[in-house]
């Protein structure tokens, strides 16, 4: 009995370090996306605004009625 006990102990020592390094592994990735993502998401956010700026002036040119994009816009601003 005592041998199986040990068993189930080393058993869950092994898994205990196999998900620290887990964590660990994870932890450097995610320390490598922040790095390299940092600049790639200030690209995609200012694409955004500079969007809606253009969609903006475009829908100014068009009447409502015929301009499927106001619409939408409607509902994304409430």
């Amino acid at each position: 009995m005592e041998m199986h006990r040990l068993a189930i102990l080393q058993a869950g020592i092994e898994y205990v370090r196999y998900l620290e390094s887990c964590v660990a592994q994870l932890k450097t990735e995610n320390e490598k996306q922040k790095t390299m993502g940092m600049p790639r998401m200030q690209m995609i956010e200012g694409d955004e605004f500079g969007d809606e700026e253009e969609e903006e002036d475009e829908v100014e040119d068009v009447p409502p009625q015929n301009n499927p994009t106001t619409a939408r816009g409607d509902r994304n601003a409430r």
